[in-house]
């Protein structure tokens, strides 16, 4: 049936119409129309900008996961409404999701069902025309039951899921679908965040519960690292000390691009919310207090849902958090930068990014190529009517854009969705989310780093594979890793594909070389 599936897929995108990126905040792409979805995630492959939306529509049957695929124009991929991953029986409650995309191109999909009774994790992976590559019930993970599940992609095809379910568990999937064993992090631990190493080990930083009630439980935060294999490469670590947490609170966990990672959350402390940062290094040692390191030192007020990313051109850590006065009468957005060892730079509160009285939530950020980072954040009112904006700050935290803050979607209507965006590749990022406008269903938005919308500009270099601005040896030498399923890091696939057929083979190869023959 699923390749049955792949052929219809491959019609449909034959098919498509040429339909962009709205450039309009009140008319924004749609991507599922045929009633209420639930989560959505986005995930972008960064040598092409082919974009993955995976989200739920709840049946008889219970949650069903759907997908699409968009190019790096907007323009969609796959059959309208998307295609079904999965029918099997499932609950009518969402209990985590996860979607990254693979090495080689490829969406990883990873969400629990109860197709057995429980609610076992499942993982598949599939490809950009729609074929099911580790089969068409994907690959079970695990027969215990499974919540807020995390996919983080190893450089070689193969990925890494994290599960919540008595404690934290871990696994290894091969590119082929194999399995390696599953690791299991110690007792009383939870909300297990993961993130791979060059060399596809596994780092994870976990909630460990050290005393307190079942809706505040008492917390630390630490971290371990694993092989493939389930071998121990760091004894686990504590990171931030053990303070009262609100029993929903899950970590932020982002890697710090030199081997280490910045940990957020926001524990209770001194009975007052507070937006926490902790760094550890490549050999698994903390750089930061084991207090953590508070985003504002201010007293007397909340400061909460932090969402972080890391500044590639400094290594540093770029948080936004919103703040409150402690009776939550007043919101304002904030950000703050830090060093990996803790140090603010951002003044000892933050800077001020929204009015003192708007009411803001933020939702996720991404960091900018060239330095600094955007945030995409809820802006309306209290009677669950909002629309999308977005910011961008550089990496002093000034802001770039001449308006300060855009509007992804300006049409004020009941919104939700994930935190979770596409990060910026070839000059913007998408984020989708679920809308009660009419028609009620998934959309989506393109965002560009000049903070405008609609279809981006490529510049094609025909032949020049690897990006540097000529064609030479170096580029035949890209083409023929990325053959070899070795992905290059500074492919391009668009300036590849010299004879423009969607594909990369020898015929390209023969083609740079006429090329450099010239």
């Amino acid at each position: 049936m699923k390749k049955l599936l792949s052929l219809l897929v491959i019609a449909c995108m034959a098919m498509q119409l040429s339909a962009q990126w709205s450039n309009d905040p009140s008319v924004n792409n749609v991507v599922y129309s045929n009633g209420e979805t639930f989560g959505s995630l986005t995930a972008t492959y960064e040598a092409t900008g082919m974009t993955y939306i995976q989200w739920f529509i709840l049946t008889s049957s219970g949650m069903r996961p759907m997908m699409q695929l968009y190019d790096n124009q907007g323009v969609a991929q796959w059959q309208e409404n998307g295609i079904i991953i999965s029918t099997n029986q499932n609950s009518s409650a969402l209990y985590g999701t996860a979607l990254e995309v693979s090495s080689d191109g490829c969406a990883l999909v990873a969400f629990a069902d109860t197709r057995n009774g429980d609610m076992n994790p499942f993982i598949y992976k599939i490809s950009q025309t729609g074929e099911f590559l580790w089969g068409d019930n994907g690959v079970q993970l695990s027969n215990s039951d499974a919540y807020r599940i995390y996919v983080y992609p190893c450089n070689d095809g193969s990925a890494w899921a994290a599960w919540l379910g008595e404690a934290c568990y871990m696994r290894h999937i091969n590119a082929d679908g194999t399995t390696d064993p599953i690791i299991t992090i110690e007792n009383n631990s939870d909300f297990g965040h993961v993130i791979c190493d060059d060399n596809n080990n596994a780092i994870m930083a976990y909630f460990h519960k050290t005393g307190g009630t079942f809706m505040w439980p008492d917390r630390e935060v630490k971290i371990c690292k694993y092989s493939t294999s389930g071998t121990q490469i760091w004894l686990a670590t504590t990171l931030i000390q053990s303070y009262s947490y609100n029993f929903s609170t899950e970590l932020q966990f982002v890697p710090d691009g030199l081997g280490g990672g910045y940990v957020a959350t926001k524990p209770v402390i001194n009975n007052t919310h507070q937006a926490v940062m902790g760094h550890f290094n490549s050999d698994g040692i903390a750089t930061t207090p084991v207090t953590g390191v508070f985003a504002s030192i201010e007293s007397n007020a909340y400061n909460y849902y932090p969402t972080i990313s890391v500044d590639p051109t400094t290594n540093n850590c770029i948080m936004f958090f919103r703040r409150s006065n402690t009776t939550e009468t007043t919101y304002q957005l904030k950000g703050q930068c830090f060093t990996a060892t803790g140090n603010r730079l951002w003044t000892n509160t933050g800077v001020s990014l929204s009015g003192n009285n708007d009411y803001v939530y933020p939702i996720t950020s991404a960091a900018v190529p060239t330095g600094g980072a955007v945030l995409i954040y809820e802006f309306g009112n209290t009677n669950n009517q909002s629309t999308i904006k977005a910011l961008r700050v550089d990496a002093d935290g000034e802001f770039v854009w001449d308006n300060e803050s855009v509007y992804l979607c300006s049409l004020a209507s009941s919104k939700s969705g994930s935190n979770v965006c596409s990060g910026f590749h070839n000059g913007q990022l998408i984020y989708s989310w679920n809308d009660a406008r009419g028609p009620q269903g998934l959309y989506a938005q393109n965002l560009k780093l000049d903070g405008t919308l609609g279809p981006i500009q490529i510049s094609i270099i025909s032949g020049d594979a690897n990006g540097d601005g000529s064609v030479n040896v170096s580029d035949i030498n890209t083409v023929i890793s990325y053959i070899n399923e070795n992905e290059p890091e500074d492919f391009i696939f668009d300036n590849a594909d010299v004879n423009g057929d969607n594909a990369i083979d020898i015929r390209d190869i023969v083609l740079i070389v006429n090329i450099i023959m010239q």
